[in-house]
């Protein structure tokens, strides 16, 4: 192989701040010293971000594509690619193209030319792809186990371990469920604002009436004149920097409250220098529902009893009955 400059120096993390991988300086001066002590020049160093097992790793094979006779250059296997269906067209690029790979580590040349050094790179990346798998499927264990352990919305452990009223959590439910209710009070949407989210630098809750043309006539509402869109709470829960323990606020998260039916309100009009007792705004309430598969011509099983004004279905389908 030529002395000249031919050497692509290709490393690879999955992720920027990812500690597990080697740094991407790392990779690259590990593999410019395999080069400068094999008697390679360097031609090219590509620096990669991003994963090799669900991404085309595009970069890496245009820069194949647009040159010939080049010796790859990759600290380890799992750095060339951890996806067995890349790694086949990265090799097929380097066949027609008469590029080699060399695994630093393994201090070991793969010259295209050698049909049995496919199969050899093909079971190395295909070991990288399984780790991959593995590790997605114990994060996923792991995060299934958290879930599992982590406590509902609006309950927490005290200081002896004892699951108790999160009263802060209830305050935001308390103050989504306000928001999505006709005639709730604008003053007491702020109360709750300011003491479950940021309202310095921000402009004040409030409800502006403005006239079919768009211009505002400075009449400002007290109570709000319709529920609150979803869409709408959750801007605004984002906007203040209301808290939702270890994620954002999306709209399954607010309709799951709102589906709750277990708040029972207080007062609407409360006053703006006096704190909210919680114990007065929400108490939960334990409710079981009872899944039945209706048919019209069938009629409702044995001992099903329907809530009084409750109106049934005039097709065949599931129906949930509280118990």
């Amino acid at each position: 192989m030529s002395v000249k400059n031919n050497t692509i120096i290709y490393a690879r993390v999955s992720k920027s701040n990812d500690p597990k991988c080697m740094s991407l300086n790392s990779q690259e001066h590990a593999c410019t010293e395999f080069a400068e002590r094999n008697g390679f020049g360097i031609f090219k160093i590509l620096k990669d971000i991003g994963s090799a097992f669900s991404k085309p790793q595009t970069d890496l094979k245009n820069v194949l594509k647009s040159c010939k006779n080049k010796l790859v250059v990759v600290f380890e296997p799992s750095r060339l690619s951890r996806n067995t269906r890349n790694f086949c067209e990265i090799y097929k690029i380097c066949e027609k193209n008469k590029h080699s790979i060399a695994i630093v580590t393994m201090n070991t040349v793969f010259n295209y030319r050698i049909k049995s050094n496919y199969k050899l790179l093909f079971d190395l990346i295909a070991q990288a792809q399984q780790e991959s798998i593995d590790l997605g499927r114990r994060i996923s264990r792991s995060y299934q186990y958290k879930k599992s352990k982590e406590l509902m919305w609006g309950k927490k452990k005290n200081e002896i371990g004892i699951v108790v009223d999160n009263e802060f959590e209830m305050k935001i439910s308390y103050l989504i469920k306000l928001l999505n209710t006709e005639g709730s009070s604008v003053k007491t949407i702020q109360l709750l604002i300011q003491e479950v989210g940021k309202t310095e630098g921000k402009d004040p809750f409030e409800i502006v009436e403005y006239t079919r043309s768009g211009e505002c006539n400075d009449l400002c509402s007290e109570t709000l004149p319709y529920p609150m869109a979803v869409r709408n709470i959750v801007e605004t829960l984002k906007y203040y920097e209301v808290p939702r323990r270890h994620s954002t606020w999306t709209k399954e998260h607010v309709n799951k409250i709102l589906l709750l039916d277990n708040i029972k309100t207080c007062d609407s009009d409360i006053p703006m220098d006096m704190d909210i007792d919680i114990n007065t705004v929400l108490l939960p309430i334990q409710r079981e529902w009872l899944c039945i598969w209706y048919d019209p011509e069938v009629g409702l099983p044995p001992n099903v009893v329907i809530p009084e004004g409750m109106t049934l279905p005039a097709i065949a389908c599931s129906i949930y009955i509280p118990k």
